[in-house]
């Protein structure tokens, strides 16, 4: 887990992979323990890095 966001109680985990690894043990493992509000994967596998940084973060939250 690469990121950790809170806003009233909500949780968004957001993990972060710079190669073509799909490897989202890490994303699933904290899902299982602490159940987000919602969990971003960022990457090849995921959304695009531009995408991820160009987006509000505040709507992560809604």
């Amino acid at each position: 887990m690469d990121f950790v966001l809170v806003k009233n109680s909500r949780i968004v985990a957001i993990e972060v992979k710079s190669n073509d690894t799909a490897d989202t043990a890490g994303l699933h493992r904290f899902e299982d323990l602490f159940h987000p509000h919602r969990s971003i994967f960022v990457g090849s596998n995921g959304i695009s890095l531009e995408t991820f940084l160009s987006s509000n973060l505040t709507e992560l939250f809604e």
